[in-house]
């Protein structure tokens, strides 16, 4: 009896022009326009705070006889640093071990953290060199002309110099940041400005250090003027390696970050407005007094409400699953999901589906149907762009079991965006356990609010509808 009622709601539902304009129209149209605007998304362009660890040895220079830490004049670098528009770059926190600043990362107090490597200094006067050389070595070729008398010792700094053009380097920072920060892939990017700046100011400076070095030893009587224009990288590589803190994935996409919001996001906005249908479901049987004769029938008033959460369970994965393909065609993300997370997925969404429903339920006890519609419409579409954190970044309120919580988890509905927001971003080889806590917690979730729902519902409004 149960399973045929829930086939015939199923039906009922998904005949009706209404459920496509509203619950898979609306939530489609907005997934549509944010996952093509994503291309273009502009972030506010303000001061990125960023954690900061030196394990640089520096190392001494023979050839103007220093011992330098490249890694304090990176850092004076970074401090001064400023955008086109006179922001400042960086807000530098200084750290001295990794666990904290990744902690940092995860509780938003830092937007994400660069690591500086042993051997900093050490590729940075190999890079230095190597441009100053080459840079040089072409300057004083196009001086024989000018300076005539002085060929021979021309000739003799160039040969002094052309050893250090066979310098290789291989320069690597690391950027730890959280995926789930989207100024993290802002301060990733505006990292790679300011590593490009920091080295061809440092190659400039270094320059003109071995200029004099160069002018006295040599007895040139022309100066040096500064030029970049010479310098090539043929043996020259520098990298800044991502390190994820939330899950130890590399990310070097933003766009991939922003879109595991849309999508899980416009997912849940659609099954939360097939409230709609359930309210809309609700008050044709009362209005044709089904309610009131179930008594005559032999479905109890649990098997009632069960029958229109298991339809929920179904709709809300159909809703679910066409998002998700629309989402793949239109290339929003690849269907590179591993079996488990999507087996997780699609649990969630027949979940998310349960909730929907006794929620609905629950609210159409206390208010009539026709009041109750503009309200949940109007809090589905609000609540389903708070929990995908479409505008702003959530900092988490709390840690519990090693898990970061924000005030959006009192919200149902929040652990299912993070179990399908986690899904998309894991890939095949992920770790499948970063979903099994929020999964848990959409289970119990669904069970708490079934037993509540279910109790408010046959107490008030079949025992009302069977006294009238």
């Amino acid at each position: 009896m149960i399973l045929y009622l829930t086939i015939i709601r199923v039906k009922q539902i998904i005949r009706e022009k209404e459920f496509y304009f509203y619950v898979i129209g609306f939530p489609l149209f907005f997934l549509i326009l944010f996952g093509f605007l994503s291309t273009s998304w502009v972030q506010k362009t303000t001061t990125i705070p960023i954690g900061y660890i030196s394990e640089d040895l520096g190392i001494s220079d023979n050839i103007i006889n220093e011992t330098i830490m490249f890694d304090e004049v990176f850092y004076d670098f970074l401090n001064k640093h400023y955008l086109e528009n006179k922001i400042k770059t960086f807000e530098i926190h200084n750290y001295t071990e990794v666990d904290s600043l990744e902690n940092d990362i995860n509780n938003r107090k830092i937007d994400g953290g660069i690591v500086v490597p042993f051997d900093f200094s050490e590729q940075m006067l190999n890079i230095s060199k190597f441009y100053s050389s080459l840079i040089l070595v072409n300057f004083l070729g196009r001086q024989f002309n000018t300076y005539e008398s002085e060929s021979a010792n021309i000739s003799a700094a160039i040969n002094s110099l052309s050893s250090y053009l066979q310098e290789t380097a291989n320069l690597s920072l690391l950027f730890y940041g959280n995926i789930a920060i989207d100024t993290a892939m802002t301060s990733y990017s505006v990292l790679w400005q300011v590593i490009n700046d920091y080295i061809q100011n440092t190659t400039l400076s270094y320059t003109e250090k071995i200029w004099k070095v160069i002018k006295n030893e040599f007895s040139l009587s022309f100066n040096f003027s500064s030029s970049i224009n010479d310098s090539s990288q043929n043996s020259i590589t520098y990298s800044i390696i991502v390190v994820d803190s939330g899950t130890g994935d590399l990310v070097t996409n933003f766009r991939k970050e922003y879109l595991s919001n849309i999508v899980p996001g416009q997912i849940i906005q659609s099954i939360l407005m097939s409230s709609i249908s359930i309210i809309w479901l609700t008050e044709i049987e009362e209005r044709k007094e089904i309610l009131k004769r179930l008594k005559l029938t032999n479905l109890t008033a649990g098997g009632y409400i069960g029958s229109i959460i298991l339809a929920w369970g179904v709709i809300a994965l159909l809703q679910g699953l066409f998002l998700i393909t629309v989402s793949a065609v239109l290339g929003f993300f690849s269907f590179s999901v591993g079996p488990l997370a999507w087996l997780m997925t699609i649990l969630t969404l027949v979940f998310l589906g349960f909730i929907t429903a006794t929620v609905s339920l629950l609210v159409t006890s206390f208010i009539k149907p026709r009041t109750a519609t503009p309200i949940l419409v109007l809090s589905s579409s609000i609540l389903a762009m708070f929990v995908g954190e479409y505008f702003f970044q959530v900092k988490p309120a709390f840690t519990f079991l090693k898990k970061n919580f924000t005030w959006l988890d009192i919200f149902p509905v929040r652990p299912a965006f993070l179990v399908m927001k986690n899904a998309l971003l894991l890939g095949k080889n992920g770790d499948i356990t970063i979903l099994l806590f929020d999964f848990i917690l959409v289970v119990l979730w669904a069970i708490l609010i079934f037993i509540i729902s279910s109790f408010v519902f046959r107490k008030l409004k079949l025992k009302y509808i069977e006294k009238e």
